[in-house]
Order: structure tokens, then sequence, then C-alpha cells
């Protein structure tokens, strides 16, 4: 299933007139997705990047590589202030996409909280870094705070059944 790709921007062609907002902080934010992709050693180099939606805080992008190995070719990115993560294609939109993100998180802050191990989640990861963080009740508070903000600001709202 081909991911439409018709709605999003190409990072090297966004402008003011295509962002809706700050448009050096999506450029921030573009070179930080790939920079996270990149980082992993099955991505032999990143071949385009597209801006989906987001703002200077956060942002989910469509990217594609030349991978090495097994790995896929193209995937969602979510970076920002919070902890980056990629999200494969089996999930068909960015909207979706952002979707599972949170709710991955969710999953790692509900652990924490419970003192459940956290091995066989989505790593958390620092956003410079990209090294796993120690999971602490500090960390899952603050995490949370901004996992809310994306679900209220960013993910569309569902339609009111009648």
């Amino acid at each position: 299933m081909a991911i439409d790709k018709s709605e999003f921007v190409r990072c090297s062609e966004l402008t003011k007139e295509n962002t809706d907002d700050d448009l050096e902080g999506i450029q921030a934010l573009c070179a930080e997705a790939e920079r996270f992709i990149a980082s992993f050693k099955w991505c032999k180099s990143v071949l385009r990047t597209y801006f989906c939606f987001g703002f200077r805080y956060a942002g989910v992008f469509f990217i594609e590589i030349e991978p090495l190995g097994e790995a896929d070719s193209e995937m969602w990115v979510i970076v920002g202030d919070i902890p980056p993560a990629y999200i494969d294609t089996s999930t068909p939109t960015a909207d979706e996409a952002l979707e599972d993100y949170c709710w991955w998180m969710h999953e790692w802050i509900g652990a924490v909280r419970e003192g459940k191990p956290v091995d066989e989640m989505m790593p958390v990861l620092t956003r410079e870094t990209y090294l796993e963080i120690a999971p602490s009740l500090e960390l899952a508070d603050m995490l949370e705070g901004r996992v809310r903000f994306i679900e209220e600001n960013l993910l569309e709202e569902e339609p009111e059944s009648s």
C-alpha cells in the first residue's frame, strides 16, 4: 500500500507560504528527523524527507531512505521537544502514526508508574544522543505532559457521535 504524499511538503521545498508556523523551527525539525534516522546502522542514506504536520516543537515526517539489509525504505518519524521515534508504514497515515506514538508513550508511562519493565516496549530515547532513557516517575510525568499537549494540539478531534 503506497503512502499518499500529496499533502506533504518536501523539507527541501519548505517556504513561509507552505508552513503554518515558524519556518526556521520546522526546518530545524526536518534536520533533526534526518539526523535521527541516519543514526541507525540500517540507514545507508536519507533520500527524501517530507513534512507532514506539526509546529516548531514537534513534527511528523515521512522519510524515504536507502536501507541496508532488510530495513524498510520508508517510515514515519516523530521528533521535537519529545523523545524521537519512528513508526513503520503499516500505519497508513501521518495522523495515525502520531496516534500510535502517543499510545506507545502512554504505555511506557503506565509501565513506569506501575514499576513494570519497559524492555519490550518502544524505547524512549533522548533527543540529542538517542540513548534510551532510564525509567523514572519524574520523566514519566514530564513525558505525559508533552504527550497530552500533542494530543490536544496536533491530533484531530474525533467526530462527536449523535
